[in-house]
């Protein structure tokens, strides 16, 4: 894939990412008020990596949510356009897949089919719809991640185009296949799916092998600046994940610094590497 064509499938996420940060500008007049509403029927409290010692000491915060939202989506936009800039010139076959992650997270808006429904009364096929886009994008962003490293661990291939149409099929025959329960989500508004359990732990299988294959870079291209882009995918992932099922005002911070740290460590380590090619 040439230079040129690289930039344009950014710049298609980043037009993705705007229309995405549009629509929740627009439908938040809406929601705002029946916001508390619709996380306060959540048939579970949101789980992530932290919230076994939140649950001791903070309640869910509907709020907290509305924020969570537009702060994921607002980060994959600021984040594009930042790739976009720096990485303009530079061939890198790493980072076109790192932002696909990224982008991948402007998918989240969906959540906010759900006090949408709830407000203006939609057929649940909407709920339904949102809840499979949601799990395309995640399973689409986890994947980009592991293409990302397999490239970083010396994978030599120029057709990217059949790597990211792969990653697509896969998606989305996950999404679609897996079931979904239009009256059932979180307190951080994720739409409850069937066999929750095994995409969790086949999730974290494809993050362990995405690391390693970042360390094993690190090891056969002589470079230690992978071993610091396998730090910043760690401090991503963990922020990331926050972030996707934050119910309280105490967990924002400490997402959005995961966040922030562990993309400068990624695209500062990468365009290190790739500058004098």
């Amino acid at each position: 894939m040439t230079l040129s064509q690289r930039n344009r499938l950014i710049s298609f996420g980043i037009g993705v990412s705007i229309l995405s940060f549009l629509i929740l500008l627009i439908s938040a007049k809406i929601i705002f008020p029946i916001f508390p509403d619709a996380t306060g029927a959540a048939s579970r409290r949101a789980i992530s990596l932290i919230h076994p010692l939140l649950d001791l000491f903070f309640s869910p915060e509907p709020y907290a949510v509305f924020i969570s939202i537009f702060l994921i989506c607002l980060y994959a936009l600021i984040a594009a356009i930042l790739i976009y800039f720096f990485f303009e010139k530079t061939q890198c076959q790493e980072i076109l897949f790192f932002t696909f992650f990224i982008i991948s997270f402007c998918f989240e808006a969906f959540r906010f089919v759900v006090p949408l429904n709830e407000s203006l009364e939609l057929p649940r096929v909407y709920v339904i719809i949102a809840g499979r886009l949601m799990l395309f994008g995640r399973v689409f962003g986890i994947l980009s991640l592991f293409a990302s490293s397999v490239y970083a661990a010396g994978f030599q291939t120029q057709k990217q185009s059949t790597i990211i149409i792969i990653t697509v099929i896969i998606a989305m025959i996950i999404a679609i296949g897996t079931p979904v329960d239009a009256l059932s989500w979180d307190t951080a508004l994720n739409i409850i799916t069937g066999y929750s359990l095994m995409l969790l732990f086949a999730e974290t299988g494809v993050f362990f092998f995405s690391i390693v294959s970042f360390f094993v870079g690190a090891y056969s291209r002589g470079s230690r600046e992978f071993i610091h882009v396998g730090v910043g995918s760690i401090l991503v992932f963990f922020g990331r994940n926050i972030l996707l099922n934050c119910d309280t005002w105490v967990a924002l911070p400490v997402a959005v610094a995961l966040l922030g740290v562990g993309t400068w460590f990624v695209c500062s380590r990468l365009h290190r590497v790739y500058l004098w090619l």
